[in-house]
């Protein structure tokens, strides 16, 4: 035997081993993945717990693992975070003209007077929840600096038995029956004097108020819930009408362009999607 042919044997041995250890190593990758796969399906199955039904409810954790090998899988199926739509002390609790409070005769634990070096209150004792006034004094701050102008509070919260009165005489799609009102949760108010919708934007301050509203709100956690009409949010259009959220779900619709009534119906549908 030549040179040569030694020469060849040794190129053939490696690359034999060559091939042999890349099978081994796809093999154990493999091996790795499919068993991080039933971690993720496990994780992914006991969400159900979480968001069935119409609980639209529960945080998602985030799914991520890292495999003996350094690669990092993601299960991008899930959502991160869904919201608490049901609890009536939740600061996202929906509530429409179809769907109720828990609770009918609910008080928020937490209200407080309104006062701010940068709203007109238009009468004494007018309520909401502490962290809804903290950001609706915020917004009005920044507000002022802008305009110049105080944000009028017409409208806070209301109990059940003021909300009771008030629906006596008015349409059910500009008046919220008693237990069905965002402003008896103590996260919404009513701004600036106006009897409709074309009303308010007929006023040219008013309109250019709202538009400013409308594209920084959400910065703030508010959310003007009546834009689309009775169709969609089961009210007339309400440019006045703003309710905290928190900034995380009001964020949310401002990108999606979207009413909360409208995200509320989506995630219904498909609970366990976030987008």
């Amino acid at each position: 035997m030549n040179l040569s042919k030694y020469h060849y044997l040794i190129i053939g041995i490696s690359t034999g081993a060559l091939i042999v250890i890349a099978i081994f190593f796809y093999l154990y990758i493999q091996t790795q993945i499919n068993a991080a796969q039933i971690t993720l399906d496990e994780k992914f199955n006991s969400l159900t717990t979480l968001s069935t039904g119409n609980s639209g409810s529960g945080t998602v954790p985030d799914l991520q693992y890292t495999l003996p090998n350094g690669l990092v899988l993601f299960d991008t199926s899930v959502p991160e975070q869904t919201f608490d739509y049901t609890s009536d002390d939740s600061l996202t609790k929906f509530v429409s003209a179809k769907i109720p409070l828990n609770n009918k005769q609910y008080t928020p634990t937490d209200l407080v007077t309104l006062s701010s070096d940068y709203l007109i209150i238009n009468s004494t004792n007018m309520k909401l929840r502490t962290i809804a006034l903290k950001k609706l004094d915020e917004l009005a701050k920044e507000f002022y600096t802008i305009f110049k102008d105080k944000i009028v509070i017409v409208s806070s919260y209301r109990s059940y038995n003021y909300q009771k009165n008030l629906e006596q005489g008015c349409s059910p799609t500009l008046c919220a029956r008693a237990g069905f009102s965002e402003h008896q949760l103590g996260l919404a108010v009513d701004i600036f004097a106006a009897t409709s919708a074309g009303d308010f934007l007929s006023k040219a301050e008013f309109k250019t108020y709202y538009e400013r509203l409308m594209q920084n709100a959400h910065r703030y956690g508010w959310h003007n819930s009546y834009q689309k009409g009775v169709a969609t949010d089961t009210y007339q259009q309400e440019p006045r009408h703003w309710r905290y959220l928190g900034r995380e779900l009001a964020t949310e619709l401002y990108n999606n362009q979207q009413t909360f009534a409208e995200r509320y119906n989506q995630q219904e549908k498909n609970p366990l999607t976030h987008e």
